[in-house]
């Protein structure tokens, strides 16, 4: 494995609506220089998909925005 690959960090958050209370404490930690955030959210037959997308991408603005 090079060295750069060494370097990458991979967490997991139980979904992608805690993605951007995770993103946000690990940038204000200033161990990183970048935090890249990926999650999934597949819609199902319930109302609930718009609210988790809506929070988790606000969520993640908020981190990018505010570290």
């Amino acid at each position: 494995m090079s060295d750069a690959m060494q370097d990458i960090v991979s967490t997991w958050v139980p979904g992608s609506f805690e993605l951007g209370v995770v993103a946000k404490n690990i940038a204000d930690s200033g161990k990183f220089d970048a935090v890249i955030c990926l999650g999934a959210i597949i819609r199902g037959d319930t109302s609930h998909y718009d609210a988790v997308v809506s929070a988790a991408t606000s969520g993640v603005q908020t981190a990018g925005t505010s570290s």
